[in-house]
């Protein structure tokens, strides 16, 4: 049995190591965005962090488990979040301007976590992963659109919501937001036209909204 003394330094070594292990992913998914995930090497990541390379193999045996590590927090952020509104009491509705909110403040608040959101779709992600891996990532992300959809489906059974499969309006309102973040992304990337995504968040909310929500009449919402 540990003494006191020996407790303390385990634990004070369990949390040093769990801080560097944050600290090389927030650094290791500045790389993989740059470079994406079939491109990026252990050596890059290495660098990115200033660990020699058998340092960094000490806190992660390959770049496949890094990847979805950074991966799996994400999902983990993102389903707490989305977890939080859809317990409330608000009306559906509420849920739902909520719900599109969230999106936008995990993007300011989080942007790496969104561009490990944005690995999925990565060509080469499925492929590096053995199939065990990467069903889990997919059962794990399918977690946040089933809150996302009872949501939804809560929406529908009040009559707030236009009667529609709940899956699939979930993918179309994450879809949007994903697409507006790209494009303004890009235009500022190319130095094109400026665009404030918080506004344009805002705007096309008052156009999405009015496709999904029913005023009391039956008609859509113009909110």
């Amino acid at each position: 049995m540990l003494g006191s003394g020996a407790s303390q330094r385990k634990e004070r070594k369990e949390r040093e190591k769990d801080a560097r292990k944050q600290d090389i992913l927030h650094k290791a998914i500045k790389v993989f965005s740059r470079r994406g995930f079939v491109k990026t090497s252990m050596e890059q990541v290495a660098d990115e962090t200033s660990l020699a390379v058998g340092t960094l193999y000490r806190y992660y045996s390959s770049k496949e488990e890094l990847y979805v590590s950074i991966v799996f927090e994400a999902i983990a952020t993102m389903h707490e979040g989305l977890q939080q509104i859809a317990e409330s009491d608000a009306p559906s509705t509420q849920k739902l301007d909520k719900i599109w909110t969230y999106f936008y403040q995990f993007y300011e608040t989080n942007p790496m976590y969104y561009q490990a959101f944005l690995f999925l779709h990565d060509p080469g992600f499925a492929d590096a992963f053995f199939k065990a891996a990467y069903g889990s990532v997919e059962r794990c992300s399918s977690k946040s659109f089933q809150v996302l959809a009872r949501v939804i489906q809560e929406g529908v059974e009040g009559g707030d919501f236009y009667p529609d499969k709940p899956h699939e309006v979930a993918d179309y309102l994450w879809s949007a937001f994903v697409g507006l973040v790209n494009l303004a992304e890009t235009r500022k990337q190319l130095g094109t036209t400026a665009s404030n995504l918080q506004e344009l968040h805002r705007a096309m909310w008052q156009k999405v909204r009015r496709t999904i929500v029913l005023t009391n009449n039956g008609h859509s919402s113009t909110h």
